[in-house]
């Protein structure tokens, strides 16, 4: 019993079932799938395990983790008994993590533990194994986590448990180097030969000491003290909230009060995992979601767009769809329509796609001039693309921006020029100087009235979208400093405030935007928000009384793991129109460790919270009394388990025999609307290039047959209008030469003309003779 538990040196008073417990037991969450400690996850139940085992193996993982960094018998979790306080009768349990000596470890709160090492984790933990920092295991803990102790019976006498306490001395070698003593065993044998001497006080003593060892003795391993202070001020040290404790003596999280507290949607998360195209994960560069919240589409930079949707997916998040936009430029922005039908595109080029629901491409846009240094008389951009952004009520009115300092508006259904869309409007950005300056990011109001645009010079311009001028309604220079370029910005739901964010002074600022001009103040700024991508930007919350970013760490040394974590910030706006006031955030949570949040997304009808980040995964923070659809949607269907077999035949097929099986009809090719346009197509001769049916009967008009002879070309160059049909064509010829003579006037009456008297050969022997 319990082999496989002795060999990894797990304690014998491990357990995974709690006598006398009705409720609910312990659980560790991941992606939003629990799962529970106790003897039911367990695939050894027939040889009584103690404890659950975390590993790569699947003949003896009872969590199986299928990765490269997760060693075959990583981790174990269990209960352990420990005794109550103040002499209660209750019986209290720990959830304890076991280090089994993984090359790659375990860690816990963001610290990484000693091989072999034993620590107790409290409600809330985050749990990483091995370098998996994609998929963080919390821990969830009842807060009633105590049971009443069960009184044994024996006959009519009531029988107490003697507790054996192990200590370990030296030289033990019949126990391993443990030893086991019963405090009670020597005071029981001296009461029983009390009054007796010789061989019956002896046999009195035997007695009493064999009775007490029907009493069974419950093990503890030993655990030095040096090692419970270490890690009881690893863990102290690792958060600032290890001390706040709840009325009844257990741990309460920070995170989870404060959230509740303020109504934020961060209590649960969920992970979509990354897909690597190379060596490494891509960065995640652009984030957005339809107004419904039921589609999901994440841009990278290796130049793929993913599309999620969220009725059709299970925890595994897989996309259903990847496109690659252009090739050889990277993702740089994507917004969804304001129907939620069409996707607009901006790359790394200067020629940003407007794509359908499903991927495929409708228009791309026309490239300008680069030899034109006016931009307002070139048809596009003819630099890389910054940002683009769908108007808000037009359905078919979209913006964009470049580095050639231009933004354009662009009607989808305006003219074209090679099959390609040209810009209906251009809004040409300049500092304060009047030079041409590179626009960096854009955002219609929610309104339509307005656009604003920032610039790489560091200033905030409004533009009237209703009519085209040389200088912007309202305008703020060195919003963030002097020369300080700022990448994104953000309207809230009314469209009262703005927010700017630059990478420069690592701050988000928030402005009145019905009052901004050269001389105005921020009316919030927060600090602390490091960055070291430009696709970082800030979001609102649905309300508009929150603002959130994400934080950037350092990359890590080639060789080496980072412990530290990029965070999400949150930061009360005041109300009122106060003078600039330093924010400090409300509350901060961790993203993914080692790695930089590059883009925040807060959806207002779901309200939740999508964070990418630079490994290449996104993580959804939601709160299920809060939030409505989208992840809740994912994380309530279970991955499909695998068959062993249709695994086994699919290891054993050879490559290439066995394929995806597609529906015809699935294909765009196939779809009803090419159907009917090919169909249209055909009938025009134009499109189609049908020749021209001969014709019945004598016709003048039209081609009578595939070629064309000379009379037939003389009749239809001359006769346009007259028809002939019936008539006898010399009759008709004859017309035409009444009183005409085509004949030269030398043949003319009866009298003979000499042309010459000689022929050329007597000429030329005149000639010879004459030499």
């Amino acid at each position: 019993m319990g082999a496989l538990d002795e060999e990894l040196n797990i304690p014998k008073d491990a357990m995974l079932v709690l006598p006398g417990r009705t409720a609910a037991y312990c659980s560790i969450v991941c992606g939003g799938n629990g799962i529970d400690i106790d003897m039911a996850c367990s695939i050894r139940q027939d040889s009584e395990p103690r404890c659950l085992i975390i590993g790569r193996q699947a003949s003896f993982a009872d969590i199986r983790i299928d990765h490269g960094s997760i060693s075959r018998r990583h981790a174990a979790i269990y209960y352990k008994k420990t005794a109550g306080s103040g002499g209660s009768s209750a019986t209290h349990y720990s959830l304890i993590l076991q280090d089994l000596g993984g090359k790659h470890g375990t860690h816990v709160k963001g610290i990484k533990l000693e091989k072999r090492s034993i620590v107790e984790v409290n409600n809330g933990d985050e749990i990483v194994f091995g370098n998996m920092s994609e998929q963080v295991f919390l821990v969830q803990i009842p807060p009633d986590f105590t049971i009443s102790a069960p009184s044994l019976h024996h006959g009519d006498k009531t029988a107490t448990q003697a507790k054996v306490t192990i200590t370990r001395e030296e030289g033990d070698e019949n126990m391993g180097g443990f030893s086991a003593r019963t405090p009670k065993t020597s005071k029981i044998a001296q009461e029983a030969g009390v009054g007796l001497s010789g061989r019956a006080k002896r046999e009195a003593e035997i007695a009493a000491m064999m009775e007490s060892l029907e009493d069974t003795p419950m093990y503890e391993k030993y655990v030095s003290a040096d090692f419970e202070e270490e890690q009881e001020s690893a863990l102290k040290s690792s958060s600032p909230a290890f001390n706040r404790k709840a009325p009844g003596g257990t741990s309460i999280d920070p995170t989870l009060s404060v959230s509740r507290e303020l109504q934020l949607p961060v209590t649960k998360s969920a992970i979509v995992p990354a897909i690597s195209s190379g060596s490494k994960p891509s960065q995640i560069t652009a984030v957005a979601l339809d107004l419904s919240g039921s589609r999901m589409v994440i841009g990278t930079t290796d130049t793929n767009l993913r599309f999620h949707d969220f009725n059709g997916m299970d925890t595994s998040f897989r996309p259903f769809k990847q496109v690659e936009v252009e090739e050889g430029h990277h993702i740089v922005d994507v917004c969804y329509s304001n129907t939620g039908d069409r996707i607009l595109v901006g790359t790394g080029s200067a020629q940003p796609k407007v794509l359908d629901r499903d991927g495929s491409q409708i228009i791309q846009f026309i490239k300008g001039d680069v030899y034109v240094t006016d931009q307002s008389k070139t048809t596009g951009h003819t630099a890389t693309v910054t940002g683009v952004a769908w108007h808000p009520l037009e359905r078919d009115l979209v913006l964009t921006c470049s580095i050639d300092g231009s933004a354009r508006i662009w009607n989808l259904n305006g003219k074209t020029q090679f099959k390609k869309l040209v810009c209906d409007k251009v809004y040409r950005a300049k500092n304060a100087r009047g030079q041409r300056v590179g626009v960096t990011a854009v955002i219609f109001h929610p309104g339509g009235r307005e656009l604003a645009l920032a610039t790489s010079c560091g200033s905030i311009q409004i533009w009237n979208t209703t009519r085209v001028g040389n200088r912007p309604d309202r305008v703020v220079y060195d919003a963030h400093g002097t020369a300080r370029p700022i990448h994104k910005l953000i309207y809230n739901v009314d469209g009262t405030l703005l927010a700017s964010r630059s990478m420069d002074d690592d701050t988000v600022k928030v402005w009145d935007a019905k009052r901004l001009n050269k001389s105005c103040e921020p009316i919030l700024v927060c600090p602390g928000l490091s960055s070291l991508s430009e696709s970082a930007n800030v979001a609102f919350s649905p309300k508009g009384n929150f603002v959130c970013a994400g934080t950037s760490v350092e990359p890590a040394r080639k060789g080496h793991d980072s412990k530290e974590s990029s965070k999400l910030k949150f930061f009360a706006v005041p109300t009122g129109r106060s003078k600039a006031v330093s924010g400090i955030p409300v509350l901060e949570i961790n993203v993914a460790q080692g790695a930089s949040a590059t883009r925040v997304v807060w959806h207002p009808k779901l309200n939740q919270i999508f964070v990418g980040c630079s490994n290449g995964s996104t993580r959804i923070f939601f709160d299920p009394d809060l939030s409505t659809k989208g992840a809740l949607l994912s994380t309530a269907r279970s991955v499909r388990k695998a068959d062993g077999l249709s695994e086994l035949l699919a290891s054993r097929t050879p490559l290439g025999s066995m394929g995806d099986i597609i529906t015809p009809h699935a294909l765009p090719m196939f779809r009803d609307e090419h159907k009917r346009k090919r169909e249209q197509d055909r009938q025009d001769p134009v499109k189609s290039r049908r020749p021209e049916p001969p014709a019945a009967g004598i016709k003048t008009g039209g081609q009578t047959s595939v070629s064309v002879n000379f009379q037939q070309y003389v009749a239809k160059g001359t006769i346009k209008t007259k028809n002939i049909a019936g008539r006898d064509p010399r009759e008709e010829l004859f017309k035409y030469t009444e009183g005409k003579s085509y004949t030269s006037a030398a043949y003319d009456g009866e009298e003979t003309k000499i042309l010459t008297e000689k022929t050329v050969e007597q000429e030329e022997e005149e000639m010879k003779s004459q030499k």
